[in-house]
C-alpha cells in the first residue's frame, strides 16, 4: 500500500486519519485492461472501501452488458459474462429474472431479445461516492460527513438543465470578476469514452457542486417501451442546505406585517406567514437589495448562487421525467448480450 493514502481523511465519510488505502474513484474493473492508466484515486477507510467495492462488484458485472459507447464492445461483454458466471449468487438471481422481449426494428424486422433485471439503486448509490471523490480529486474539497448528496438519472431535458445551470453561474461570475465564483472541469473522458463526466464547484458556497456522469452510453429498459439512459446527475448542496428548514424575513404582502417566513416543503421560494398563515413567494430581488445596502453583497451572492443550483434540483424533485427517473427504488432492465443467461 502506498503511504500517500494512509492516515489521511477518508474522502467518502470525512473521518480524519481513517484512510488505509487509495481507492479508484471509478473502479478499474469498469474499463478494459488497456484503458486503466491514470485513473484518479482518493484516500479511503476500510469501511467505505468495502461498501463501495460491493456496489462495484455488482455493477461491473452488469453495466457492460448495455455498453454502446464505441463500435466494438465485445471485450466489455466478455468481461461481463466472466464476472456473472464467477458470481454464482448473482448468476442465479439473473437467471430467475431473465425474460424475452419482442419488437420490430427500424427496418420492420421482428427481433426477440433477452432482458435481465438490473437494480439501478446501486448505480445511484455508487454515483454519490463518485461525486465526493471527484470533488476532492479536482479541488481538494472534503464533503462533510452528514452532508446530503442527491443522485438521479437524467434524460435529455435534465442534460439541458445541467448545461443551463453552468451557463447561469458563469453569467453571475462575469459580474464579479474579482471573486472565485465557479470552477468547472469541462468534459472528462476516462478509458476512451467508457466513462465520461463533467462538473462544477462554487468555492464561494463550499461544497456546492454538481456533476453529470455516464457509463458506456448505456440504455436501460426495453427499446421503444421504457428506455432510460445511464446519464446521472449528482448534486452536493452547500453546507446547511441539505436540511429543509430555512427562514427569511419579509413584509407579508397579504397582511402587511413584518414576519419570519418558514420554508414549507422542498421548494426554497415557498414560505408561510407566521401571522396570517398565507403562503407567499419570497422576493430574491428584495433580499439582494437589502443585503447590498447592509454591506452584505457576499452573502447575497452566495444566496444567488445557491438559488441557481437549487433550481436544477427542484426540476428533478417535481418532474421525474424532465430531470430524471427519480426514485432510488427505481428498477430497470438491460438487454442481455451474454450467452451465459440464455437457455
Amino acid at each position: 500500500m502506498s503511504k500517500q493514502y494512509k492516515g489521511k481523511t477518508c474522502i467518502y465519510c470525512a473521518k480524519p486519519g481513517a484512510s488505509f488505502t487509495g481507492d479508484h474513484i471509478v473502479a478499474r474493473s469498469f474499463f478494459s485492461v488497456n484503458e486503466r492508466e491514470n485513473l484518479p484515486q482518493v484516500p479511503t477507510c476500510a469501511s467505505c472501501n468495502s461498501t463501495k467495492s460491493t456496489l462495484e462488484t455488482y455493477l461491473t458485472a452488469l453495466l457492460p452488458q448495455a455498453a454502446r459507447h464505441q463500435g466494438d464492445v465485445s471485450d466489455y461483454w466478455a468481461n461481463s459474462r466472466r464476472r456473472i458466471e464467477k458470481n454464482q449468487k448473482l448468476h442465479r438471481e439473473l437467471r430467475a429474472g431473465v425474460s424475452t422481449s419482442s419488437r420490430v426494428d427500424a427496418m420492420g424486422r421482428p427481433i426477440t431479445e433477452t432482458v435481465m433485471p438490473f437494480d439501478s439503486s446501486k448505480l445511484l448509490e455508487l454515483s454519490k461516492y463518485i461525486a465526493k471523490g471527484l470533488l476532492f480529486h479536482h479541488w481538494q474539497v472534503v464533503v462533510p460527513k452528514d452532508q446530503i448528496v442527491h443522485s438521479q438519472f437524467m434524460n435529455d431535458a435534465g442534460e439541458s438543465n445541467f448545461s443551463n445551470t453552468i451557463d447561469r453561474l458563469q453569467m453571475i461570475a462575469a459580474d464579479f470578476p474579482s471573486i472565485d465564483v465557479i470552477r468547472t472541469t469541462g468534459l472528462i473522458q476516462l478509458g476512451g469514452q467508457a466513462v465520461t463526466y463533467e462538473g462544477f464547484f462554487s468555492p464561494l458556497d463550499e461544497p456546492l457542486s454538481m456533476w453529470r456522469l455516464n457509463f458506456y452510453q448505456a440504455i436501460f429498459g426495453i427499446p421503444g417501451v421504457n428506455e432510460t439512459t445511464s446519464n446521472l446527475m449528482m448534486h452536493i448542496p452547500s453546507k446547511g442546505r441539505g436540511a429543509m428548514a430555512t427562514q427569511v424575513e419579509e413584509d407579508c404582502p397579504i397582511c402587511r406585517q413584518a414576519a419570519v417566513f418558514e420554508r414549507i416543503g422542498s421548494a426554497r421560494k415557498h414560505f408561510q406567514c407566521e401571522h396570517c398563515g398565507e403562503f407567499v413567494v419570497a422576493s430574491l430581488a428584495e433580499r439582494w437589495l437589502r443585503s447590498s445596502l447592509n454591506d452584505g453583497r457576499m452573502d447575497a451572492l452566495r444566496e444567488k448562487i445557491s438559488e441557481v443550483a437549487e433550481d436544477q434540483l427542484l426540476v428533478i424533485e417535481r418532474d421525474p421525467i424532465g430531470g430524471s427517473t427519480s426514485s432510488t427504488t427505481y428498477s430497470a432492465s438491460i438487454m442481455a448480450r451474454s450467452e451465459a443467461l440464455r437457455g
